[in-house]
């Protein structure tokens, strides 16, 4: 018990100091000395039952010892062989990977123990993400290092783009080249054609294609490198031109479906039909809800909605806003992180998105800011945005970075300024630095606090916005779910201000923008304006795709059942102006909810790509010898082709590549900061003798001990006790 005795005997002797004195005082009357010992005793038990403890620091010197965690992947091939020499330190080397297999994040994590030291031999090159993957190695308060060899020289080659279309469309296609060195430019051929690809970035050139006429269409890319693997020097990938898809369009003829009708086969009605059966998706510019047509979008087809929003649809991701200006307004604040750990960059992207926000948010919104590091400072108590606008962006503009993250203090700050009621819009890389005092490591528990401060905010709703290169996103959904709300990367952070415009935002003309990620507004530069937009406000589990720049909703999507289901929230006339500036927005939408282009056709096959050791599987509408029966109208049969290339069965033409394994080679950027974020560093192979000595270092730990005093307290009482029974009886005292 050594470190305790001195801090225990002190506390005994305080407790007992009472007893003593009426002890030795002759005069003391028994009653007296029966009454400092049933209030001691009282004392002595109610102290314990509060389980004090005391704390002691002990440094401790374990033998040094470290495990090699060894990627034998494909890809880590490239990496130089290492003679690793650690003399007197003890080594224990584990495979993390082999193969065509390298999910690094399980083998690494499922040979992580507690108070370790590690040193990773690989390129970092993982088939699953590897976020989070140093917070969970901190948690185990273990150190990863890792060994950086040289690297052999390699490229691969590979493809991305649409692998389906219909005739008429414009196809957009990316050949990227992964290299260790310099990457070679690649060759592609279409069709036997080589075609002429723009370089669109250090490792990417791009190309785009239209095709006349429905069938299958070969494209190869490939590199003229002598280097260590040969099999990722060409790809190959197939293009399935089919048939025009069938959709019905309720209402009069348009530029909207004049504009489809280059890619799809168009029928115009003014009601709906009996039999939908034959039709993909349905455009319709009236309200036609109908128990057929929810049955219809439910079983897999697609349903587009162009007309106002006067009656509630079912069907519809968006409902009709109140538009009284008695409507409560938002109550927001705006929390930023402006701690250090953020970095310059960091703040300064926090201090866009809440300046942008600000911009962005209705004009009856009541919003107030708070920036926090190791304290939180309330730059401004919520107040209408309509007059004080500028005001706000002024003070947010103003923000510094400095001192440490106190992520608690930051929650806590918006709550009391909220009083109860509003919402909390939480701007931060989610990281939390550890400190350092007289040469030992004080963890940061800001995390802890921060999900506690969260769960007890009641009525007050928490949404996280993640910024930064490093940011812990872990953490900040966590925080989010505990504050009732949701996590949103700092790419889609504008769309957060059209879940407030309910009772804020009104119609008119607004220039449109892109406010999330999806199909539908991938690559789209939205500059025209569109005008009257109806009131609406977006259902739970719908998607706002695009909207103006006052949050009025514009495009919405959601699924419906197994169907796909958007709507155009500006009225059909809206429609016709829309697609004067760029029809991409419409036609996408169109081929979003049409979904697979031939899956309705009587008779149809298709092979699909695939990569070794995966087989190639074909799926056909009609029975064959081979093909096996899996439904009605639905058969199949597997192949494993001996060698990569092209192929066909059937004259249905697929490719097959080199497994994916070797598409990404070289290192992983991400390898150093994952690595530093766990406490270790990198290494080259003449830096094992510094390597070695970290690893002692980290042997040498100061650790905190806690011992629980309650047993003590409690037995301490016993002995009171027992010691006025032992009085009581010699005074012949019942």
């Amino acid at each position: 018990m050594a470190g305790f005795e001195q801090p225990l005997m002190l506390l005994i002797a305080l407790l007992a100091a009472p007893a003593l004195y009426v002890i030795y005082r002759r005069e003391s009357s028994f009653q007296t000395l029966v009454g400092v010992s049933r209030i001691s005793i009282i004392i002595l038990l109610a102290i314990g039952a509060a389980q004090p403890f005391i704390q002691s620091e002990q440094q401790i010197m374990e033998e040094p010892t470290v495990t090699v965690l060894k990627d034998s992947s494909s890809s880590a091939k490239l990496l130089d062989d290492v003679e690793l020499d650690f003399e007197d330190v003890e080594v224990e080397t584990r495979t993390i990977a082999s193969g065509n297999t390298s999910d690094l994040r399980q083998g690494i994590l499922r040979n992580i123990e507690p108070d370790s030291a590690y040193v990773t031999v690989s390129d970092f090159q993982s088939s699953d993400s590897l976020e989070d993957i140093a917070r969970k190695i901190n948690q185990e308060n273990a150190s990863l290092n890792a060994l950086k060899p040289e690297t052999r020289q390699d490229s691969a080659v590979s493809i991305e783009g649409p692998s389906t279309t219909v005739p008429g469309a414009e196809n957009s296609y990316t050949v990227t080249v992964s290299s260790t060195g310099t990457s070679p430019e690649p060759e592609v051929v279409l069709n036997g054609e080589t075609i002429d690809a723009e370089k669109t970035g250090e490792s990417k050139w791009s190309f785009t294609r239209t095709f006349d006429s429905k069938g299958s269409n070969s494209l190869k890319a490939s590199i003229d490198t002598d280097d260590s693997f040969s099999n990722n020097n060409e790809f190959f990938k197939t293009i399935r031109v089919t048939e025009k898809p069938e959709v019905l369009f309720i209402g009069a003829e348009g530029s909207f479906g004049r504009e489809i009708s280059r890619f799809y086969d168009v029928t115009y009605r003014s009601s709906l039909p009996d039999d939908l059966d034959k039709y993909y998706s349905i455009i319709s510019t009236k309200d036609i809800e109908s128990s057929e047509l929810s049955s219809y979008v439910a079983e897999g087809n697609g349903f587009i909605y162009t007309g106002d929003t006067e009656k509630e649809m079912g069907l519809s991701p968006v409902t009709k806003a109140e538009t009284d200006q008695s409507t409560d307004a938002a109550r927001i604040m705006l929390t930023v992180d402006i701690s250090v750990s953020t970095g310059e960059q960091g703040v300064k992207m926090s201090k866009k998105l809440a300046y942008n926000l600000v911009e962005d948010l209705p004009s009856n919104s009541k919003v107030g800011v708070v920036a926090y590091n190791g304290e939180a400072y309330l730059i401004n108590e919520p107040v209408v945005l309509a007059e004080n606008r500028d005001m706000l962006k002024s003070k947010i503009s103003r923000l510094k970075t400095e001192g440490p993250s106190e992520h608690q203090l930051g929650v806590r700050g918006a709550k009391e300024a909220l009083k109860g009621k509003g919402n909390i819009i939480f701007i931060s890389d989610g990281r939390a630095e550890d400190t350092t005092l007289n040469g030992r490591v004080i963890e940061n528990k800001a995390d802890e606090k921060a999900l506690e401060e969260a769960s007890q905010l009641g009525d007050i709703r928490l949404i996280s916005v993640g910024v930064g290169d490093r940011t812990n996103t872990e953490f900040l959904r966590e925080l989010a779910q505990e504050g009732n709300g949701k996590y949103v990367d700092a790419n889609n952070a504008r769309s957060i201000a059209f879940e407030f415009t309910a009772g804020g935002a009104a119609s008119g003309t607004n220039h449109l923008e892109t406010v999330r990620e999806h199909f539908i507004t991938r690559g789209l530069d939205l500059s025209s304006s569109a005008a009257n937009f109806d009131s609406v406000k977006a259902k739970p589990g719908a998607d706002v795709l695009v909207a103006g720049r006052d949050g009025s909703i514009y495009l919405s999507s959601w699924r419906y059942g197994l169907g796909r289901v958007a709507a155009f929230s500006g009225g059909s006339s809206q429609q016709d102006l829309l697609l004067q500036e760029d029809p991409l927005l419409a036609t996408r939408t169109v081929s979003w909810t049409v979904g697979d282009p031939q899956r309705k056709q009587e008779r149809w096959i298709e092979a699909e790509d695939a990569r070794k050791p995966e087989k190639i599987t074909v799926r056909a509408s009609y029975d064959s010898d081979e093909l096996k029966r899996q439904s009605s109208d639905l058969y199949s049969m597997s192949i494993r082709p001996e060698s990569r290339g092209f192929g066909s069965y059937e004259n249905t033409v697929y490719a097959y590549n080199y497994p994916y394994e070797y598409q990404n080679v070289g290192y992983n950027p991400r390898m150093t900061d994952i690595v530093r974020d766990t406490g270790g560093g990198v290494y080259l192979p003449n830096e094992t003798e510094q390597l070695k000595q970290d690893i002692k270092s980290f042997s040498s730990k100061t650790k905190v001990k806690r011992q629980q005093l309650g047993s003590y307290l409690i037995a301490l009482a016993l002995i009171v006790f027992l010691a006025e029974v032992g009085y009581r009886k010699a005074k012949g005292k019942k």
